[in-house]
This record gives C-alpha cells, structure tokens and sequence, in this order.
C-alpha cells in the first residue's frame, strides 16, 4: 500500500498534468502551491520540474513546423540571461518571498491576457530580452515560467491555439531540462523510490491522455477562457500559500 505523502503526489501531479495538456501551460501553476503546502517549496519545485520537463516531451514533436521552433527558440535564448539568477535567487531568498514574487507575476500577466493586449509584429529585441529574461527567472525561482509566456503567445494575434501550445511545450522541454540539473539535489528521497516513481509516472500519462481529449474539443474562444480561469485558480492558490506563510511569521 503506498502512504498518503504518495497519494497527494499523484493525484497533483495528474491534475497538473492534465491541465498542462489541455491547456499548454499550468503544470508548475498548480503543482507547486499544493505540493507547498506539505513539502518545502524547494522539493516542491524540484519535483514539479521533473515531471514538468517529462510532460512536455509528445507535444513538443508532435507535428513541430519551423515557425513555432524558431518562436521557441528566441525564447528560450533570451530566457537563459535569467535562468541562472532564478535558481540562485530561489536558494537564498526566504520562502515568502519567493512565494510573493510569483504571485504577483501571476496575476500581472492574467491582468494583461484579460486586457487584451495585442499585437502582430515582430517583437523588437529589446521585447524578446525584456520577456526572455522575466521568463527564465521565474522558470528557474518556482519552475513558474508560464505567466510571462502566456501574456505575449496571447497577445500575439498571428498565433493559432494548436501553435500556443506548442511553443509551451518545446520552450518548457528545453528551458526546463538546463533548470532540472541544479535542482536534482532538491528532490525528496521519496522519489528515489522505484514504486513511487512507477505511480507518478502512470498519473503523469493518465493526466495527459486526458487533457489531449479535452484540448481536443476546445476552440480558440475556450483556449483563451480556460487560460484566465486557470491563471486565476494558480493565483488565488499561490495568495493563499502567501497568506499561510504570512501567519507562520505572525
């Protein structure tokens, strides 16, 4: 029988897994704070991370055209100025204050998604560092890249859903493979386990299997929509594992 530490990991781990699926972004956004809640937030993120990465894999070449490379790519370059310094940054900064920053990373680009900010011209290289930068930041201080991405793939009107996704996927493949190297001392002893990994594995392919039928049936109308209810959902749950922290310091 595996215990209840286990359960709780793989039932998180197939809802992010669904939700990334379905939706392109969202595995770190929910992962994280319910996993924060019983695990520090560094093995939270290393094991977020793990799967994260893993999960990326099939939609990443599924279909891949030059165009949502190259996109990924400029991504990914420029997100590397601030991949380091968002893993450093997560080693020495207090827990709460982590936790701050991404809340409101969250909730800056759910604001702007909502807006409808928009354009369709190339983004300026000034742009690309600017988002680059933010993006690899905050992939390497909570594995929580997606807000920054979302708001320009969602502001970028040349972009169709299947696109969007796509551009997730091959960014979190990569981006998320060079942060998981110094994070691998941080994953629980828990997860060395082979009979652990073995059901977090079949939760992880059960939430993607999942979230294909579902991203299947959306249009690009419901894309957007579950996009902000999603956003929403990460925020209101990573504001309450700030306010938790907020009493523990009280």
């Amino acid at each position: 029988m595996f215990d209840s530490l286990v359960i709780l990991l793989a039932a998180t781990i197939f809802l992010a897994s669904v939700v990334r699926t379905a939706t392109g972004f969202g595995f770190a956004l929910i992962a994280i704070p319910i996993l924060s809640f019983f695990l520090e937030p560094v093995s939270a993120v290393a094991i977020t991370m793990l799967f994260q990465t893993a999960s990326a894999i099939p939609i990443a070449f599924s279909n891949l055209t030059k165009k949502e490379w190259n996109y990924a790519m400029k991504l990914l370059l420029f997100s590397l100025t601030g991949l380091l310094p968002g893993v450093a940054f997560l080693i020495i900064t207090p827990p709460i204050a982590v936790q701050l920053i991404v809340t409101l990373c969250i909730f800056c680009a759910l604001f702007l998604i909502a807006k409808g900010v928009s354009f369709n011209a190339n983004l300026s290289v000034k742009q690309w560092v600017t988002v680059g930068f933010i993006s690899g930041f905050m992939h390497g201080l909570a594995g929580a890249s997606g807000p920054p991405i979302l708001a320009v793939l969602h502001a970028d009107t040349t972009l169709e859903k299947r696109q969007k996704r796509q551009i997730m996927s091959v960014f979190f493949l990569f981006a998320g493979t060079l942060a998981l190297i110094p994070m691998l001392t941080q994953v629980p002893r828990l997860l060395l386990n082979s009979k652990t990994l073995t059901v977090l594995c079949i939760a992880m392919f059960s939430g993607m299997y999942i979230g294909q039928k579902l991203f299947n049936r959306l249009s690009a109308t419901q894309f957007r929509f579950c996009t902000l209810v999603l956003m929403l959902i990460s925020g209101l749950l990573a504001t309450g594992q700030l306010i938790q922290f907020i009493i523990r310091l009280l």
